[in-house]
C-alpha cells in the first residue's frame, strides 16, 4: 500500500528545508552583536589593561564599538573594527582566556558581514529599519491627526494608513524570511503625542519626510 505524505504546512508557508537562511543568519548576528556590545562596554568600563595599545585609547575605542554594536550602526565597519580593536585590547594574565572568546566572536561576525552572508543580513536589516521607520511615521501622523480640526483629520489619517501598510509589507517580508517579529510600537504610542506637542511644524514635517523616504 502506498504511503501518503501529509503536508502539515499552512498554504503559502515553506518547509524548514526550503526556508531562507536569512532568518537564521540574522538571529546569529543579533546574538553576536549584543554579546559583543556588552563585552566591549564592560571591558571599557573596567579599564581593561591592554598589551598592544595605550589603555585610554583602547578603552575609548571599545566604548565606541560597544555602543555601535548595540545600536546596530554601520555593521560592516563595526565588524571589521571589532576584530582590530579586540586584538589591540588583548589583556594578559587570567583575563586572556575569556578575551579570546570575545575575539573569536568578533571574528565570526566579521566573516558574516564581509562574506557571502552580507547580502541576506543587509536585506533583513533594511527591512527591519523600513518597518521601524514606517511604524514611527504612522504613529506621528496619528498623533498629528488627533490635534487637527475634524475636517482635516481624514487626509492625515489616510497618510497614517499608507505608512501602516508599508510597515506591514516590510513585516510580511521579514516573516517570509523566518525573522521573528517583536512588538515595538507600544512605546511610540506614548512618545508620538509628546513629539507632536514638542516639535515645531516644520521640524515634524521634515522628520516625517525623512522617515517616509525610506519607502521602497
Amino acid at each position: 500500500m502506498t504511503r501518503e505524505v501529509i503536508d502539515l504546512t499552512r498554504p503559502g508557508e515553506r518547509s524548514l528545508a526550503e526556508a531562507d537562511p536569512a532568518g537564521a543568519l540574522a538571529r546569529m548576528d543579533r546574538v553576536l552583536r549584543v554579546g559583543l556590545g556588552v563585552a566591549w562596554l564592560a571591558a571599557a568600563g573596567m579599564g581593561q589593561p591592554s598589551l598592544l595599545g595605550p589603555p585610554a585609547l583602547v578603552a575609548g575605542a571599545l566604548a565606541v564599538l560597544g555602543v555601535a554594536a548595540l545600536l546596530d550602526l554601520a555593521p560592516r565597519a563595526t565588524a571589521l573594527a571589532g576584530v582590530v580593536v579586540s586584538l589591540a585590547a588583548l589583556p594578559g594574565g587570567a583575563a586572556l582566556a575569556g578575551w579570546l572568546a570575545v575575539m573569536a566572536a568578533a571574528g565570526v561576525r566579521a566573516v558574516l558581514w564581509l562574506g557571502p552572508a552580507r547580502e541576506p543580513l543587509s536585506r533583513v536589516r533594511g527591512l527591519r529599519r523600513e518597518r521601524a521607520r514606517q511604524g514611527t511615521a504612522m504613529e506621528l501622523r496619528r498623533a498629528h491627526a488627533a490635534a487637527l480640526p475634524e475636517a482635516e483629520q481624514k487626509a492625515e489619517l489616510t497618510r497614517a494608513g499608507d505608512a501602516f501598510e508599508r510597515a506591514g509589507r516590510a513585516g510580511a517580508e521579514l516573516r517570509a524570511l523566518g525573522v521573528v517579529m517583536r512588538g515595538g510600537r507600544g512605546a511610540l504610542r506614548y512618545v508620538a503625542p509628546l513629539l507632536e506637542r514638542a516639535l515645531p511644524d516644520g521640524m515634524r514635517s521634515a522628520l516625517l519626510q525623512r522617515l517616509e523616504a525610506g519607502h521602497r
